[in-house]
């Protein structure tokens, strides 16, 4: 299987909210908290939203800031690492 090409990922999150407000529309939360089907279809539109954010973090904004459960991380009690090169 091929990965999925940026222009894709890009595309499809961008469609994703759409999707999610089409979704949505006219329900209230009560017909929301209850169904099912629109509640997966939702979680699977806004997993598709943040695909591209966690690849760009894991990608280019991990490597740059260490691991994040390194001594000083994000993770470990701070919000950014004192030494941002580790």
């Amino acid at each position: 299987m091929q990965p999925e090409s940026s222009a894709k990922l890009l595309f499809d999150a961008a469609e994703a909210p759409r999707a999610v407000t089409q979704f949505v529309s006219g329900r209230t939360f009560e017909k929301y908290s209850q169904g099912l089907m629109l509640r997966s279809a939702v979680e699977r539109q806004l997993f598709i939203w943040v695909k591209p954010c966690r690849s760009f973090a894991n990608s280019i904004l991990l490597p740059s800031i260490g691991s994040p459960m390194q001594e000083g991380s994000w993770v470990s009690g701070t919000c950014w690492p004192m030494d941002m090169g580790r």
